[in-house]
C-alpha cells in the first residue's frame, strides 16, 4: 500500500475547512432534508386517519320487531365520538327501535368483532326528501355500556367546512354482503372531496355533497377531513341528481359539545 499511495502513511491527519460556497451549500442541504423529513413525518401521521377511523366506525343493526309481520331487520353505520362510548348515527336507521335498545357491532369483520347493545339516549327527526331543512335532524345518539374506553374520532368545527374539502367516508353497504369471514363485514373507506356546501341564510352549513357514493347502509357512517375529525354523518343519496350527501356535524352540536366539556348529554 506504501508503494502505490505513500501519502497514506505519511501525510499527518487534519481538517480542512469547508469553503464557504461549499458550507452555505451543505447548510440549505441540510435545511431541505429537515423540511422533508418534516413532510414525510406530517404525511405518516396523516395515513394514520383511515385505521383510526376504521376503530370508531360501527355497524347499527335493529332486529325486525318480532310482533309486527311487515318489519324487517335494518342495518347501517355509526361512529364513536367520546371515549365513554357515545355513538351518532342517522336517525332513518334507528326509527324501529321501539324498545330503545340498538345492537352495534365493534370490529365488525374481525376476530375481535363484538356485539353490544346500546342505548338510545335521542332519537331527532326522519327526512324523507334531499331538502336541507328536513336533513338538519336526522341524527340519533346512541350510548354503548360504560364499562371501558371506547376509540373515538373527534367532532370538527363545521364552520370550516368549503368545497374541495379532502375528505374520507366509511360505511358498511349492504351490497357487501354479510362477509365471508362469519363475523360481518369490514367497513368500507373511500377517499373524495366535499364537492358543495349548502348554506342557511346564515351561513350555517345544513347540506354537504361529496364525490363519494353512499349507498344502502352507509346512512350514519363517519364523513371525516384528512385529519380525522368528524365533518358529518352520510344521509341520503340520489343516483339520479348525482348527490351524495352529509349532515354537518354543527346539525349536532348541541349535542358533541356538552360530551366534551365532560357532560352528559342523554
Amino acid at each position: 500500500m506504501r508503494r502505490f499511495f505513500p501519502s497514506l502513511s505519511r501525510a499527518p491527519a487534519r481538517l480542512t475547512p469547508l469553503p464557504r460556497k461549499r458550507g452555505a451549500a451543505m447548510a440549505i442541504a441540510w435545511v431541505a432534508a429537515l423540511l422533508l423529513a418534516a413532510i414525510l413525518t406530517a404525511a405518516l401521521v396523516r395515513n394514520g386517519t383511515p385505521s383510526r377511523l376504521l376503530r370508531a366506525t360501527v355497524r347499527v343493526m335493529v332486529p325486525a320487531d318480532q310482533g309486527d309481520p311487515h318489519g324487517a331487520a335494518v342495518q347501517g353505520t355509526g361512529v364513536i365520538i367520546s371515549r365513554q362510548g357515545h355513538v351518532l348515527t342517522a336517525a332513518h336507521v334507528v326509527r324501529s327501535a321501539t324498545s330503545g335498545a340498538v345492537q352495534v357491532v365493534l370490529g365488525s369483520g374481525t376476530r375481535r368483532a363484538e356485539v353490544l347493545t346500546a342505548r338510545l339516549t335521542e332519537h331527532v327527526g326522519v327526512i324523507g326528501s334531499p331538502s336541507p331543512g328536513e336533513m338538519g335532524g336526522d341524527y340519533a345518539l346512541l350510548k354503548l355500556p360504560p364499562s371501558r374506553g371506547y376509540p373515538f374520532v373527534k367532532v370538527a368545527n363545521g364552520d370550516r367546512i368549503a368545497a374541495g374539502t379532502e375528505c374520507y367516508l366509511a360505511g358498511f353497504p349492504m351490497a357487501d354482503g354479510p362477509g365471508a369471514s362469519g363475523r360481518g363485514p369490514r367497513p368500507r373507506l373511500q377517499e373524495g372531496r366535499i364537492t358543495a356546501v349548502m348554506r342557511s341564510g346564515a351561513g350555517t352549513p345544513t347540506a354537504l355533497n361529496t364525490d363519494i357514493p353512499v349507498r344502502e347502509g352507509m346512512s350514519g357512517g363517519p364523513c371525516t377531513d384528512a385529519a380525522g375529525e368528524l365533518l358529518g354523518l352520510a344521509v341520503m343519496y340520489s343516483s339520479q341528481a348525482n348527490a351524495n350527501l352529509v349532515l354537518p356535524a354543527c346539525s349536532f352540536r348541541h349535542v358533541w359539545e356538552p360530551l366534551l366539556a365532560g357532560r352528559s348529554a342523554g
